[in-house]
């Protein structure tokens, strides 16, 4: 009987003792997570590359813009897409929601004088969706719709970045 006691005595101090860790560990702060990303971008929101910026409101919410400039004989196309992004669920391994708008801008220089050359200012809607692998270096894919008055058009992207 003796020996019973002893065993449920010790079972009940390992119970609380695991008890006690189990408290300490949901009552600890999580690790900081970094807010601010850098990343460059292949095809995606500014078009065939860009550089970008977000900062992470809340760990479910983050705002960002993505731009891009692209010279090609005598176009130059300057594109600027800022949005919102909403993580639904996950943490570092996470699918995200992005939507916002996009503003292009395109000049055509002449190549004769008697021609002054034109530009043209538009804006577009981008709603995207996609996979984050998010550390120190962050990874995103996606697929995503550019829709303006023409329409609408799928289209895809990666990007790469570093979180501070």
């Amino acid at each position: 009987m003796r020996r019973l006691g002893a065993v449920l005595v010790t079972l009940a101090c390992i119970a609380s003792r695991a008890n006690a860790d189990d408290q300490v560990v949901a009552h600890a702060p999580a690790p900081a997570q970094q807010r601010h990303t850098i990343y460059v971008e292949l095809l995606g929101k500014a078009g065939l590359w860009g550089v970008g910026y977000d900062f992470l409101l809340h760990r479910r919410v983050a705002v960002g813009a993505t731009a891009s400039f692209l010279a090609h004989d005598n176009e130059r196309v300057v594109t600027f897409s800022p949005y919102v992004a909403v993580y639904p669920v996950g943490v570092r391994h996470r699918w995200f929601v992005e939507a916002g708008p996009q503003l292009v801008h395109l000049s055509q220089m002449s190549p004769v004088p008697e021609w002054p050359g034109q530009q043209d200012t538009g804006v577009g809607a981008e709603v995207g969706s996609g996979y984050e692998l998010r550390g120190r270096v962050v990874f995103r894919a996606f697929g995503m719709a550019t829709v303006g008055k023409r329409g609408a058009s799928p289209w895809v992207g990666l990007s790469l970045g570093v979180a501070l």
